[in-house]
This record gives C-alpha cells, structure tokens and sequence, in this order.
C-alpha cells in the first residue's frame, strides 16, 4: 500500500519494481497471475509513501533529505544523487562527511550539483526553485540552539554536548558507551582514529607526568583535571590554565600531547 501511493510521483517506476522484488521474496505465496491484478486493485488507504520514511528512519537509514512528493523533478533528480546529507542550520548548508562530522559547503556548490544532476539544462529561474525547495526539506530551527545537537534524538541517548564522535562510533566518554555513528548528530567535529576500550595504559606517559611533577600527587591530580576539562565543550569554570616552569621541564611536550 505505501509503495501504490507513490504511483503519482516522480517514484512511480522505482515503486512498482520494489512491489514486485518484495513479493518474489516469499516463493511459496508468489504467484506472476495474481500479483498485477492484485497491485492494480489497490487503492489509496491510510499507509502511505510517509510509512516509508517512518521505517526507513526506524532502521537507521536516516541519511537522505525527506522531500514533499509534489517536489519539482528536478529536486527529486538532485536528492536522489546525492550521497550525503544536507542540512539548513542558521543560514549556512552543511553537509556530513563520512567521518562523522557536518562541514560548511557554499551555495553555490550546491547550485553546481543541482545543474549537473538534472539530464537538461536548467535556466537560473529554475535552480533557484530547486534551491529553495532544498532549503525547506533541510532547514533546522537554530533559534537558541548551539552545536552540536541532535537532530533527532532516541529516547535513552546523552545530550548531544556529553558526546565525543570517533572514527568507529560515538562516545559517551561518563559511561564508555559507543553508540554507532548517525546523521542525526549534527557536530562540525569528529576524531580521525577509533575508540579502543581495551588500549593499553599510556606507562611512557604516566611515568613523564611523575618525573615533570616530581611525584607532587596534589599537583598531578589538578593536571589530570585540566586536561579531562579539555576534552569537553564545558566553559562553565571560566579558567585560564597556566603551565610555569624552567625550561626543558616538559611544558611543550604537554602542549603538545594535549593538542
């Protein structure tokens, strides 16, 4: 019923043929004779192509801008070659890369995608068309709002500010739970290497924070401090961190590993 309901968009062809594929999953039932009659008896009801989306988004298949099925073709062309998700977040596209993080891309980068994915050539009157209906698919409310965020958010999952993406996953660093990676965390950053709970312990440099501290607990302790308050996006303590020391005690090397 929800693939019939698409019979009046620019998916009518892709519609039937997905019908088709799911009813020759189950050969037992399958019957050629009775399947066209059958498609052809179905009439509008209350599951519809927006059913689709609800699934698809349920399974995790969230990366595709959701377009309103009277989109000019030109639009659907444009969507539908995209690879990656588009986002409208306070005047500014973004887009995610497959890292895991969002990245500004131009207007007028879009506006070149848009010509290149249509099969003719497109007059300026319409590409703003395009471009405008894009930016009703994909803009999100910013009004108060800070990144990162989520731009839909599960029940049960962190604030998207207690977050830390890696290259396999998503940290939530309290816990040490790894959430798979997903295009609903709209961040505009992600580390370049993975999350690796069973890492050995860092000796070389737990032994260089006792020789550069001289073993002075109290003062190791406050360093750890400063360096976890780094790993967040908290501000809340509003200090300035000052490292003192003679030279070639180690300050560098520490501005650097915390770097």
């Amino acid at each position: 019923m929800a693939l019939k309901s698409l019979m009046e968009t620019p998916y009518a062809n892709d519609a039937f043929r997905l019908a088709l594929e799911f009813s020759q999953r189950c050969p037992e039932k399958f019957d050629p004779a009775d399947f066209m009659p059958t498609w052809e008896g179905l009439k509008p009801g209350r599951i519809t192509h927006r059913s689709i989306f609800k699934w698809a988004e349920a399974d995790g298949r969230s990366n595709c801008t959701v377009l309103h099925f009277d989109a000019l073709p030109e639009t659907v062309s444009f969507v539908d070659q995209r690879s990656t998700r588009l986002v409208r977040y306070d005047a500014e596209w973004l887009t995610r890369e497959t890292e895991g993080f969002y990245r500004s891309i131009s207007e007028e980068i879009i506006r070149q995608e848009i010509r290149h994915s249509s099969p003719g050539a497109l007059t300026p009157h319409k590409v703003n068309q395009v471009v405008d209906e894009v930016k009703s698919a994909t803009v999100v409310d910013s009004h108060g709002l800070s990144l990162p965020l989520w731009l839909k958010k599960d029940e049960g999952l962190p604030e998207a500010s207690d977050l830390i993406v890696c290259r396999n996953g998503i940290l939530h660093p309290h816990s040490g739970t790894l959430y798979p990676p997903s295009d609903n965390l709209l961040t505009l950053n992600a580390l370049p290497y993975d999350y690796d709970p069973t890492a050995p312990q860092p000796e070389r440099w737990t032994r260089f924070v006792d020789e550069a501290f001289g073993g002075d607990e109290e003062t190791t302790r406050e360093f750890k401090k400063m360096m976890g308050y780094f790993l967040t996006l908290d501000t809340s303590l509003q200090k300035i961190f000052a490292i003192i020391g003679p030279k070639r005690s180690g300050k560098s090397t520490i501005g650097r590993v915390l770097r």
